[in-house]
């Protein structure tokens, strides 16, 4: 940790040799899913020595991800949204990279991926566990997409085949990234597509 902050030292290191040091030219990126409650807190020790990047998700990216495929993005955007109100948390919210998968039916990974996920948020909320089911959606705003010529298993289009989206983001995330001691600044801009 030492070395951490102080890049213009080093130190010997328990098996001899050259002492170390961290380059200038090196920069330490984490990430952590705030969601995860079997984690401890960062120990503010640690933490002051990074800036922290709050990551939420891009429904821009995936409209036009699914745009480009020619499947209907605005429903399941807007299905999203909803469902992101309801658990009213930005530690839980549901993340778009669910729906950047190759050539997945939109209901295999609702019911496979998405629904596990929600049952865990959603488990004293009956009522918006039932309203956020593929069986629901599926005869409501997404009916669109099971009217989609299919491609997938399981009913309902199948999500596009092809390169994936950079930085697939299932849900929040809030990413480390180390600061210059001497300048404290960040090394490199934050990216404002969390995907």
């Amino acid at each position: 940790m030492y070395l951490l902050e102080y890049r213009d030292r080093a130190m010997p290191l328990a098996g001899g040799g050259a002492p170390f040091s961290i380059p200038d030219n090196v920069y330490l990126i984490g990430t952590m899913n705030t969601a995860d409650r079997s984690i401890a807190l960062m120990d503010q020790a640690l933490r002051r020595r990074f800036a922290f990047i709050r990551l939420q998700p891009d429904y821009g990216v995936l409209r036009q991800y699914l745009e480009a495929h020619e499947l209907p993005a605005g429903e399941l955007i807007g299905v999203l949204q909803e469902i992101n109100r309801r658990i009213g948390d930005p530690d839980r919210e549901l993340g778009c990279s669910f729906f950047l998968q190759d050539g997945a039916g939109l209901a295999q990974v609702w019911q496979g991926e998405v629904e596990p996920y929600l049952e865990e948020v959603f488990y004293d909320q009956p009522e918006a566990m039932a309203a956020s089911r593929w069986e629901a959606l599926a005869k409501g705003p997404l009916a669109v997409w099971v009217g989609c010529a299919s491609r997938g298993s399981g009913g309902g289009a199948a999500l596009p085949v092809g390169p994936p989206a950079p930085g697939r983001n299932r849900g929040p995330a809030t990413a480390p990234v180390l600061q210059s001691p001497t300048t404290n600044r960040l090394p490199l801009a934050a990216s404002s597509h969390p995907l």
